[in-house]
């Protein structure tokens, strides 16, 4: 029997494998108290929003349905995977979220691709940040870790 994530709006069931294991161990948190995190420094950004095609093509040519959560603030979007924009459809993100500012992309592959590749992506908006006293993955300490578990 393999495991499976179900994920339905308002709850999340992590399954484990059928030895008790968790499905990522992966992605399971680290802690070290002796851990130095250097400041980021002052750096010069430009917001890749800048860069977009206000009719965001890139991004939503895969899209099956978006709405508003609000009339002035959250955009849903279903069907894009972001994992597979290119940098094109990146920046149309940036301008998507400065326009509603806050955007829900459900069901992405992130879990799966890897820390690299999820470093990668998220490099595309700027220089990644270090929280020095969170928990994070053993392989990287640029990833922010939160694991809900809960007993039923």
């Amino acid at each position: 029997m393999s495991s499976t994530t179900v994920i339905t709006p308002g709850t999340i069931t992590r399954e484990k494998k059928e030895n008790g294991d968790p499905l990522y161990p992966d992605y399971m948190p680290f802690y070290d108290p002796l851990e130095k995190v250097e400041d980021i420094g002052a750096f010069e950004h430009f917001d890749p929003g800048h860069r977009a095609d206000p009719k965001l093509p890139n991004l939503l040519k895969n899209a099956t349905k978006v709405w508003d959560l609000s009339p002035h603030v959250g955009t849903e979007v279903h069907g894009v995977q972001l994992s597979q924009l290119d940098s094109a459809g990146l920046d149309e993100i940036a301008l998507l979220a400065a326009q509603r500012g806050a955007l829900v992309f459900r069901d992405q592959d992130f879990v799966n691709i890897g820390f690299e590749a999820q470093k990668k992506l998220v490099s595309h908006f700027g220089p990644l940040h270090i929280h020095g006293w969170a928990p994070h993955p053993a392989a990287g300490s640029e990833e922010h870790m939160i694991i809900y578990d809960h007993k039923e």
